[in-house]
């Protein structure tokens, strides 16, 4: 049979008919499994969605999503040039405009020459690191730490170390309206802290739930409160907290540049799965 691209106007559909292949390697995919779960409830940031399909095989499939002012391609990991070039002119013919691709190195790279292409250049926004965890190494602790949900009346801290994670981690990324999202955040019991004697220390929140794994992200410590160990702590105290809870395994994103953030994650359990890149296209 011949390959064929399948549009999708159904997210539900979608999901039924493309998470099965890729849930054999889910926290690679965590990011694309973790839009198009979300998508099938909440589809407003959802502009596009296809997969290639020779017979019963699958060979890749391709969203392209909304966020904030961005919109960014996401590809499952397609190692076959001609297949993704298949996949990325059946989009074209959609006439979406987009200014972003993140996927998997090799995909990405392959991604690069067909949209120079098409006149658009492309430029590094980010490398990251994709890691995954089954069972945490819990680090040692001081004392008198304590790790909670995040509260109501924590909204402003964590507005504000959300607005510098921003700042620090993705500046490449559109602003975000901090205070909105550590309200939305809080009262949906995703974020999570370290007191240490009262006072508000670091913190992690959870993304991405497809019911058999999650992400954590946004972990995030003052820098001058850095170096004792807090975000390795809520990182593997939010991590147990979500195994506990059900999930086979937890992923996360690093910046692969970082060598202390890398390293930390590692000590507490995590293991390096694959290299992702942020291309951003202009």
């Amino acid at each position: 049979m011949p390959e064929i691209v399948k549009t999708y106007n159904n997210p539900k559909i979608f999901w039924s008919e493309v998470s099965p292949f890729l849930k054999k390697e889910e926290a690679k995919n965590s990011l694309f499994l973790g839009l198009a779960y979300m998508y099938c409830s909440n589809s407003t940031d959802c502009l596009y969605q296809s997969a290639l399909f020779d017979g019963d095989a699958f060979w890749g499939a391709l969203i392209c999503g909304r966020y904030f002012t961005n919109q960014n391609l996401i590809p499952t990991p397609v190692a076959n040039y001609s297949r993704l070039k298949k996949l990325f002119e059946h989009f074209l013919n959609f006439n979406i405009p987009f200014n972003g691709v993140i996927g998997e190195l090799e995909t990405t790279k392959l991604f690069k020459p067909l949209i120079e292409g098409t006149g658009q250049k492309t430029k590094i926004n980010m490398e990251q690191g994709i890691y995954n965890c089954k069972k945490v190494i819990h680090p040692k602790e001081p004392k008198d730490i304590k790790f909670r949900k995040a509260e109501t009346s924590d909204v402003s801290t964590i507005s504000d170390w959300i607005k510098s994670f921003h700042n620090e981690a993705v500046p490449h990324d559109p602003p975000v309206d901090s205070v909105e999202l550590a309200k939305t955040r809080i009262t949906n019991n995703m974020v999570y802290v370290l007191e240490m004697k009262n006072k508000l220390v670091s913190m992690a929140c959870w993304s991405r739930d497809i019911q058999s794994s999650c992400s954590v992200n946004l972990v995030f410590t003052p820098k001058e409160l850095r170096n004792n160990g807090y975000a390795s702590i809520v990182t593997a105290k939010l991590t147990q907290h979500l195994l506990d809870s059900g999930k086979r395994e937890t992923n996360l994103y690093t910046d692969i540049t970082n060598p202390t953030s890398n390293k930390i994650y590692q000590n507490i359990g995590y293991k390096f799965v694959s290299h992702s890149v942020h291309l951003g296209v202009f």
